[in-house]
């Protein structure tokens, strides 16, 4: 299947196609400095964060001066990270920074060194971020780990371990970035975070299961560790909306009433809610509701950071925002009662 987007049709541009569109989190280094206003999806598996990309431009016949061939250096596209909203992300931060980036860069690497820091996110919010380094261990589910800290982002601490040969400060920066967007009341349900320069071992189990046999996974959370896969190959795999979905199965197994592990990762009432709004955010939500409920906080962060977004998104799934909310703002009860079920409508 392939799913073409015309970027043109964006108010912003490229850019805002970027953050916009369902896919628009891992478009390519390639795509952007082609300034294309159209790319080809192929999805690869089932998981809309797993996605082989594939560009295709115009081809446009080669001109030759009439006289001389001039040598002019190389231009750099302009790297653009606000929408209109401007609320600004982090697009691709391997195409040329911008002085904000840089600057983020400078902030992480004196964090490094022991220094508490002054970190300003590209949402223009100003948070303390320190670092201690520990004894070089694996994390839970990463044997392949090999360096060790304590991350701090205001009064809130992760441990941290990060594969050898990866760009530790490059990959701390998004780390903070991502994770002070998570309400504060939210973030204890993280310990620990394993970024990792290999594949999931459990990839061949996963693949057997679904029914396909190239089917690779992005990121597994679950007992408050969180491990983002095969960083080396495909960095793109540390991304906004993979962290949100996967924070999203760590809390949510906390406002479950379910006392198992992976049996029931969602809040009460969250099914019935499922039942009324009918439609679903994405097919991968499809496969049960503990990944109905991640997916759909996913895009519920995305819609709250695009405010444009934000009615059309609660008008569609208005029974599931309400839990959403709730969990947002800190009203919803752990482990609680849900609010009354809504009705849910004829032949649903």
């Amino acid at each position: 299947m392939t799913i073409r987007l015309n970027f043109s049709a964006q108010p912003g541009g490229l850019n805002e196609a970027f953050r916009l569109n369902p896919f628009g989190d891992r478009l390519p280094k390639s795509a952007l400095e082609a300034g294309l206003e159209t790319l080809d999806f192929m999805p690869a598996g089932m998981l809309p964060d797993q996605l082989k990309l594939s560009v295709k431009p115009e081809t446009k016949p080669e001109t030759k001066p009439e006289t001389k061939v001039e040598t002019k250096p190389e231009t750099t596209p302009e790297t653009k990270t606000e929408t209109t909203s401007g609320f600004k992300v982090i697009s691709d931060r391997t195409l040329p920074k911008t002085p904000a980036m840089v600057a983020q860069d400078a902030a992480m690497a004196r964090a490094l060194t022991g220094e508490v820091t002054d970190f300003v996110t590209m949402r223009g919010e100003t948070v303390t971020v320190k670092i201690v380094k520990t004894t070089s261990e694996a994390s839970p589910s990463d044997s392949a780990a090999k360096e060790s800290m304590q991350l701090s982002v205001g009064s809130d601490t992760i441990g941290v371990t990060v594969s050898a040969g990866l760009d530790t400060k490059e990959l701390l920066v998004k780390v903070v970035e991502f994770y002070s967007m998570v309400p504060p009341h939210l973030r204890s349900s993280l310990k620990t975070l394993g970024l990792s320069n290999v594949p999931n071992p459990k990839d061949a189990y996963w693949a057997e299961v679904y029914g396909n046999p190239t089917f690779t996974s992005a990121a597994m959370a679950g007992g408050g560790d969180i491990t983002i896969w095969n960083l080396a190959e495909n960095p793109q795999n540390l991304n906004e909306g993979v962290f949100n979905h996967e924070m999203a199965h760590l809390f949510g197994h906390e406002y479950s009433t379910s006392q198992v592990r992976h049996a029931e990762m969602i809040p009460p009432g969250w099914e019935d809610a499922m039942r009324a709004d009918g439609a679903k955010v994405s097919d991968y939500a499809g496969s049960n509701s503990n990944e109905d409920f991640s997916e759909t906080w996913r895009y519920y962060m995305d819609a709250r950071a695009v405010s444009s977004n934000l009615p059309e998104f609660e008008a569609k799934y208005p029974e599931r925002i309400k839990i959403l909310k709730a969990i947002f703002d800190g009203s919803f009860p752990v482990g609680g009662v849900a609010p009354t079920p809504p009705a849910a409508p004829d032949g649903k």
